[in-house]
């Protein structure tokens, strides 16, 4: 459900089309519709820019609903953790508009990192008696250094 609200906000707002290049391959770059309004550049990406198109409607709590929680599986593979984390380090080290967008949200953005560490302990909590000791301690391990990791990249690769 949040997924397909997110899809409205970013569907509903002009500029996503700008971002996707939609002016510039119908009329061509030098087109007045295919200008750039002021804040906005082609190096957005597009999860920031979705991010922000939810924000731009629902707010710091639909925002949370939607990059917080909804993006998380409901069983998690290797696969999904090292996609999910090569996005994650990618968006940190190389996506500008997402650097610049984390720095206006900071107190949400770490408040989208306590709620999902509440999410995973509740999970390992809940399922715990169906793992290993050392199976929950790799992964309570592996989850702090991600988000160690994730962190360190923000702070490194903060805007000036």
């Amino acid at each position: 459900v949040m997924l397909g609200f997110a899809l409205t906000c970013f569907l509903s707002d002009y500029r996503t089309y700008l971002i996707l290049g939609v002016p510039q391959a119908v009329w061509g770059t030098e087109s007045q519709y295919s200008k750039f309004p002021p804040g906005l550049s082609a190096r957005m990406d597009i999860i920031t820019w979705m991010g922000i198109t939810v924000w731009n409607i629902a707010g710091g709590v639909g925002f949370i609903l939607f990059s917080g929680i909804s993006i998380l599986p409901y069983e998690v593979t290797i696969t999904d953790v090292l996609v999910r984390v090569i996005a994650a380090l990618y968006l940190r080290a190389r996506s500008q508009g997402f650097r610049m967008w984390v720095d206006q949200i900071e107190s949400i953005h770490h408040t989208i990192w306590f709620l999902r560490a509440l999410i995973l302990f509740g999970a390992l909590k809940t399922g715990a008696s169906s793992m290993s000791g050392p199976t929950v301690a790799t992964t309570v391990f592996g989850a702090t250094c991600v988000a160690i990791l994730l962190n360190r990249f923000e702070k490194i690769n903060k805007p000036k």
